[in-house]
């Protein structure tokens, strides 16, 4: 069994050389609730730099492939990312997977956020999403789409 892991993002072709991603969620990513949300994608930014990806669909917003590497050399792949549930880790089903992601999640929670600007859909609003964090505050701003606005968000989205 291995104390603490040292966490890195991936590029694009580590994480494909690795099999990133695999596996399931592990844990949500709290704190919970809106701001929080915004709250954590701002200090997985502190963390890891840009995502290997962002969209608009706030059920498949980002994406950060990272190594989790054990004090005794053992690694793990884990993925941050913002789905239909919120802000979670995804990876292995193995105990160590377990443990890699509650120690992330930890690291997650001491990190300060970054500033950024988000601008998003949540279609089963359906509603536009504004959030992010401004010297340190996070906001969260949804409205309601007109139909026209939904429209454009689907073709946007799913095409």
């Amino acid at each position: 069994m291995t104390g603490r892991f040292q966490f890195r993002a991936l590029s694009r072709e580590e994480a494909e050389r690795a099999g990133c991603p695999n596996g399931g969620k592990i844990r949500g990513l709290p704190p919970f609730g809106e701001e929080g949300f915004a709250l954590t994608y701002g200090r997985l930014r502190t963390l890891f730099g840009a995502p290997a990806y962002e969209t608009r669909d706030l059920e498949n917003q980002y994406q950060f492939n990272l190594e989790a590497r054990g004090e005794n050399g053992e690694v793990r792949y884990l993925y941050a990312y913002s789905g239909p549930t919120g802000p979670a880790v995804g990876g292995g089903e193995e105990d160590l997977d377990r443990l890699a992601a509650d120690q992330l999640a930890e690291l997650v929670q001491s990190a300060e956020p970054s500033d950024y600007d988000y601008f998003g859909y949540y279609l089963d609003g359906p509603c536009k999403v504004r959030m992010g964090v401004k010297n340190g505050q996070a906001f969260f701003e949804e409205s309601e789409l007109t139909e026209e606005e939904l429209t454009a968000a689907a073709d946007e989205l799913y095409q």
